[in-house]
């Protein structure tokens, strides 16, 4: 009891201490206390330790203090360590000499009410307290803000942006977000005659023969653009229009004429070919149709092919007329909800329907087929060819009456005055192999050890073609490849030209030595000339006596008999030794026979007199001697 009661005196006199309400009889008093008692001295260590950590504590930090051993502990020390004493866990431990504690100090500081420390025998850390607090300081304010700072960076690190070009480009939202969709590449184009592309600066147009890829749009002011889907459905469109590849089996006719022909293919669906035109605006795709149909869309209906031929007409108003050739075709109205909701069948050639925006249904009207360009007669060219020459194809059907013939021609073309040529040679630089021959072979591969052996015999026909694109040179037998290689050297023919069939190249007599080449011995069922560049396709679909997309700049097909380009740009040829026409056929026998075709620019008086030395210029043999 007397312990509590002293306790008690204890703590009320340090309380009194720590707020500086001391007078001279309490400080002899808690000396008193405190003097000669060990458990009084650790009672008034502790509760100062106390007073100053939670001092420090208010101002923002913490002092973090350590209480030294109690009395009973220190008993217990090494009489070695002294008067020392450790906290705990390597802190720094509190010495408080009693003495020290219960003197008091002389001066004012016995009237000062809050002296700062409020113990200064006391050495609780190495580091004073901070003259203002850190929360709220300038440092504070500043981690703070960086910590904030890297928040943030961290957030939008971590969050996915779409790119607008993404958004702009997906087809759908079932295609992910970060995976932009791939170009889709569903046919070729075919064919142009006159083509006048849209004088729209922001328009690029596409180069001949190009791929058509999935979501283009064509615009032509004037002329005709045929393209061939990979499916076999043909498009052609008449200028002005403008036409948008939608799918694999369909496109958007927005304005202008369209011709449409589905061909059956032993029941596995069918094949179409359409023609188009423009619009000012374009609704929301919406094409109803098989995968096997070929189908156009246009602002009001949509019209699907049934094995059929037709024509199909948009005005500016967004009405749509409907002409069936031959065959059958569905039509279908679009509501303004975009659904189909009025549908007519045709049947007949008789038969011809509009849909007009503000009408609900089709309206049946007199059929016009005659406005619509017939896909039977394939792309026609309305103008000649415009000379030079540069891009060309050669084609010819030939059948060889033996492959151990060597440097005989098919068919070449000749610049007399220069002595640059291009043709289709058979076996020259290695037995039983086809070549592009060219003069001082600037245009050949020498190396043919990779071409196939001929192997066809002496009556079966083959096609052979090069094609010339710049400076690629690539050799077709039968549609397929060949052989393909680059060159260096690049010639171009004028409207002097002279052609040859049979033989390599033109004779030159006056030479020293003279210089003869070997001919054919063999049939041609049928030749071509082309101003361009033919793309595999269109190659693999020539067949003779048929015609193709884009006409020939001459061509030779022998069927009433005689020696005439059908074409009308060359002259007719002269039939040289045994050489002879007979059943649609230039027949050959090997023995210097062959055909000579000169320019519609050399006149018929110079025909015998060329006889002795073809494409030889007038003086030139007595200049010479």
């Amino acid at each position: 009891m007397q312990s509590n009661v002293k306790f008690a005196e204890l703590n009320d006199l340090l309380s009194r201490l720590c707020d500086g309400e001391m007078d001279r009889p309490d400080w002899d008093r808690l000396e008193t206390l405190l003097l000669d008692d060990p458990t009084s001295q650790d009672y008034y260590r502790r509760f100062v330790v106390l007073d100053v950590d939670l001092a420090w504590r208010a101002g923002g930090c913490s002092a973090d203090l350590q209480f030294g051993p109690t009395a009973h502990e220190t008993e217990n020390e090494d009489r070695g360590a002294g008067d020392q004493r450790r906290g705990m866990a390597g802190s720094p431990a509190i010495d408080l000499p009693v003495g020290a504690a219960v003197e008091p100090p002389s001066g004012q500081w016995l009237r000062t009410p809050n002296p700062e420390p409020p113990f200064p025998t006391l050495s609780t850390t190495n580091y004073p307290p901070p003259a203002t607090p850190f929360v709220g300081s300038w440092a504070f304010s500043c981690m703070v803000s960086a910590v904030i700072m890297g928040v943030m960076l961290l957030v939008f690190w971590a969050m996915k942006v779409t790119p607008h070009q993404h958004i702009a480009e997906a087809p759908s939202q079932s295609v992910p977000s970060d995976d932009r969709p791939e170009m889709v590449f569903v046919g070729r184009i075919t064919g142009m005659v006159d083509v006048k592309w849209s004088d729209d600066p922001r328009y690029l147009p596409p180069p001949r023969f190009a791929h058509v890829p999935l979501g283009r749009e064509y615009r032509l002011d004037a002329g005709l653009l045929e393209i061939t889907y990979d499916s076999g459905a043909k498009v052609i469109l008449q200028g002005p229009c403008t036409y948008k590849v939608e799918s694999t089996a369909g496109g958007y006719l927005a304005l202008g004429k369209l011709t449409a022909l589905v061909e059956k293919r032993g029941g596995k669906g069918s094949r179409s070919k359409v023609q188009g035109s423009r619009s000012k605006a374009e609704p929301s795709s919406f094409i109803l149709h098989p995968s096997s149909l070929f189908s156009v869309r246009t602002p009001t209906a949509i019209v699907t092919d049934l094995g059929t031929e037709f024509g199909v007409e948009v005005d500016e108003n967004g009405g749509c007329e409907v002409h069936l050739i031959q065959g059958k075709v569905l039509a279908r109205r679009i509501g303004s909800t975009g659904l189909p909701n009025g549908e007519v069948e045709l049947s007949s050639s008789e038969d011809a329907v509009r849909f007009d925006p503000d009408q609900a249904t089709p309206v049946f009207i007199s059929p016009a087929p005659e406005r619509f360009l017939s896909m039977r007669a394939g792309l026609k060219r309305k103008r000649r060819s415009q000379w030079p020459i540069g891009d060309k194809t050669m084609v010819a059907w030939v059948s060889l009456a033996n492959l151990t013939q060597q440097g005989v021609g098919v068919i070449s073309i000749e610049n007399y005055w220069t002595n640059g040529f291009d043709g289709i040679d058979f076996a020259e630089l290695a037995p039983r192999k086809w070549m592009a021959a060219s003069n001082s072979y600037l245009r050949t591969q020498r190396d043919q050890s990779q071409y196939p052996d001929e192997t066809a015999g002496p009556e079966q026909f083959v096609q052979i073609a090069i094609v010339y694109d710049q400076t690629q040179i690539t050799i077709y037998r039968d549609g397929k490849v060949y052989a393909e290689y680059k060159t260096d050297s690049r010639q171009t023919f004028s409207n002097s030209s002279v052609v040859l069939m049979g033989k390599r190249c033109m004779e030159r007599p006056w030479r020293i030595p003279p210089h003869y080449t070997p001919t054919l011995a063999g049939k041609i069922e049928e030749a071509r000339l082309y101003d361009v560049a033919l793309s595999p396709e269109m190659i693999a679909a020539l067949k003779p006596n048929q015609s193709s997309p884009i006409d020939p700049v001459c061509q030779w097909t022998f069927e009433d008999g005689t020696t005439r380009d059908s074409m009308g740009c060359f002259s007719p040829g002269e039939l040289r030794g045994a050489a002879h026409i007979a059943d649609g056929k230039l027949i050959l026998d090997g023995e210097d026979s062959y055909l000579l075709i000169p320019s519609r620019l050399k006149q018929d008086a110079n025909s015998s007199a060329e006889a002795d030395a073809p494409g030889k210029p007038a003086g030139k043999k007595e200049k010479e001697g």
